[in-house]
């Protein structure tokens, strides 16, 4: 692999080779990386004065205990992203704990687990985030911080690798300031992972997202052509709500693959009554039901969580979601007293991700992230591992949170985006 990394506004290329070498079994294959990193470094004259440590320094920092977390929403590359990060920091010999249950495992001894290279391997395999996740828990709060420092104190831990979206970020930034206020030596290595995108870089998991919302919206509504109800009008209608805050622009890219392909199974889509509500449109529950009881064309919905109509009653139908409650008006509506179409619901979300999907492109962007946050573990400084266009950056953490002072609002559709969507809004 060629990893290319950004140090102070000044690139370095490390040009790292497949070898059979099993590279957790052999120190001096790490060592070489490093000694490579220092000399291009050097050579380049890129550090401006500011020297590497020596080469037993460098062992004895490797030797470290270090943790690793997952915060935030399950992305369908967690655990491969989780078990590649813990890797390769075993085979820089670190000793590595896994922490359950993200920020709130921290202050639970239970939910520290020691990893060896069986186990990080393992993980890889596995669908779901083994670490397991925890929503709204503020590791800075009085209720927490007292117990995370206990803990860290006695598991000698001053390295955290947080794996995450914005909420994530601001989290950990906080967590780290408090942290220096008392006096306690904490630095931490941020891998953002979020199918909902952050501010300042791409993130992992938002292609494998992306790629299962395809899946998921073909198989639905191959599935719903192919079921009819006895004495009603038409096979099921699909209906597939998009969840997550970047949930429009996984419409646009579900769109964009429809079209390209032009059928599904054997369905034309010029021959299907394909419509698409994205976040933000404008849109009417009334005219919406009322097209689609009349057309005897093959119907299929594809909506965006929270895309509300216009009109103001809409909550009072029962349902959760906007998918839920679509659902509900169609298998509701009646002509003459008598049921005319019935629809399936399917739900695409944080929930419902699986890590099989993974991409050879985004698998090998997972190697480039981890590998990267590792080499930058050798500094002392806190620190975010960014992706932008082809190129892996390093910035301060302190400068991503500036980034994401608050939770990202839905994305706004580009004019180009619009253009695309147009002939499929209702």
């Amino acid at each position: 692999y060629i990893v290319k990394i950004f140090y102070k506004s000044v690139s370095f290329n490390i040009a790292i080779y497949k070898s059979s070498i099993n590279l957790h079994k052999n120190l001096r294959v790490i060592e070489k990386y490093y000694i490579m990193l220092m000399k291009c470094s050097l050579h380049s004259n890129l550090l401006k004065g500011e020297v590497f440590m020596s080469a037993n320094k460098f062992k004895e920092m490797l030797r470290k205990k270090v943790a690793v977390l997952y915060g935030g929403g399950q992305i369908p590359s967690a655990n491969i992203v989780l078990g590649k990060l813990m890797e390769w920091l075993i085979s820089m010999k670190c000793v590595v704990y896994g922490i359950h249950k993200s920020y709130m495992g921290l202050a639970d001894e239970a939910c520290y687990e020691k990893f060896t290279i069986t186990k990080a391997q393992q993980i890889q395999k596995q669908i779901g985030t083994y670490l397991e996740t925890c929503r709204n828990v503020d590791p800075s709060a009085n209720e927490w911080f007292d117990r995370i420092i206990v803990l860290l104190s006695k598991f000698n831990i001053h390295k955290l690798f947080i794996c995450g979206g914005d909420g994530s970020v601001r989290a950990a930034t906080d967590f780290e300031k408090k942290c220096e206020e008392i006096g306690y030596d904490m630095r931490i290595m941020f891998i953002p992972c979020t199918i909902d995108g952050i501010n300042g870089s791409l993130s992992i998991g938002r292609q494998s997202a992306i790629a299962e919302s395809i899946r998921r919206v073909s198989s639905m509504i191959v599935n719903s052509f192919a079921t009819w109800d006895a004495g009603l009008i038409g096979p099921r209608i699909p209906i597939i709500e998009l969840q997550g805050r970047n949930r429009n622009d996984i419409i646009v890219n579900v769109m964009k693959r429809l079209i390209k392909e032009e059928d599904i199974g054997r369905y034309k889509i010029s021959d299907i009554n394909l419509i698409c509500v994205p976040s933000g449109h404008m849109w009417s529950y009334v005219k919406l039901i009322n097209s689609i009881l009349k057309t005897d064309k093959l119907t299929a919905i594809i909506v965006a969580e929270g895309a509300k109509p216009i009109e103001q009653w809409w909550e009072a139908i029962s349902g959760k979601g906007i998918g839920e409650k679509l659902f509900n008006l169609i298998n509701l509506s009646r002509v003459k007293g008598k049921p005319i179409k019935k629809a399936n619901l399917d739900v695409v979300g944080y929930l419902s991700q699986t890590n099989d999907l993974i991409s050879k492109e985004e698998s090998d962007e997972i190697n480039l992230w981890t590998l990267a946050a590792t080499i930058h573990a050798t500094k002392c400084n806190s620190e975010v591992i960014i992706k932008k266009g082809t190129q892996i950056a390093c910035i301060k953490l302190q400068d991503l949170r500036q980034l994401n002072p608050n939770s990202k609002e839905p994305e706004i559709l580009s004019e180009e985006d619009l253009k695309l969507l147009k002939p499929y809004l209702p």
